[in-house]
């Protein structure tokens, strides 16, 4: 499903326990406003079907980063 910026920043805001805020500017030539990949050919070749949702995937990357942090000390 499609995950605006500004959900992915809030995503990441809660699971890293920061209090940013998003600063917005002007629009600039080239934004793009909406995207959203299409798995439908990685389903078909591959059966690609996501286990974890967004959140959930940042979730666990964010933790796997936090372990590296403690292993290379």
């Amino acid at each position: 499903h499609q995950v605006s910026l500004l959900q992915l920043f809030d995503m990441l805001a809660k699971i890293g326990g920061s209090k940013l805020r998003p600063e917005h500017g002007p629009e600039r030539k080239g934004d793009v406003k909406h995207s959203m990949a299409d798995i439908a050919k990685a389903k078909q070749l591959i059966q690609y079907d996501p286990l974890v949702s967004t959140q959930e995937g940042l979730k666990k990357t964010f933790e796997w980063y936090e372990q590296q942090k403690e292993v290379n000390v």
